[in-house]
């Protein structure tokens, strides 16, 4: 069975906290606006250098190949799944901005979805590609940072 693929996953919470917001308005701070744009800029920046990263290393960007080279440097040095790191920043980045407590939910079930179901699947097929020098990587290296 294939794991849900991440960008649509992220689209629908983004879809969804747009949704959230416009039927349960909430007050609008302008100091957060600040907080909220570094985060986008934050999480963009994750995924672009992750996804910039992967390409470099000619290699799967898709959860679920098994990839051609374990990428261990850089971006991958902080966090084993930048992607989906930089992901979830921009969805609190926008959900800030928003300021809307029920579409922090949506980050909940996204996280929920990428931590026990993507990711344990994603880290199996890599296991079983690199098997002790990606467990050693495990050791070293956060799943989230």
């Amino acid at each position: 069975m294939k794991i849900p693929i991440p960008p649509i996953t992220f689209i629908i919470s983004f879809i969804l906290s747009l949704i959230l917001y416009e039927f349960f308005p909430t007050f609008h701070i302008k100091s957060i606006d600040i907080l909220s744009i570094a985060l986008i800029i934050i999480g963009i920046l994750f995924v672009v250098i992750a996804f910039i990263s992967i390409k470099r290393h000619k290699t799967s960007i898709d959860p679920n190949d098994i990839p051609s080279v374990l990428i261990k440097s850089g971006i991958f040095s902080l966090s084993r799944n930048p992607i989906y790191l930089g992901m979830l920043i921009i969805l609190f980045g926008l959900d800030f901005y928003f300021f809307s407590v029920l579409s922090f939910l949506n980050i909940v079930i996204y996280f929920i979805i990428l931590n026990y179901y993507v990711i344990p699947k994603e880290e199996r097929n890599i296991e079983s590609r690199f098997d002790s020098a990606y467990l050693e990587y495990k050791r070293k290296v956060r799943k989230w940072i």
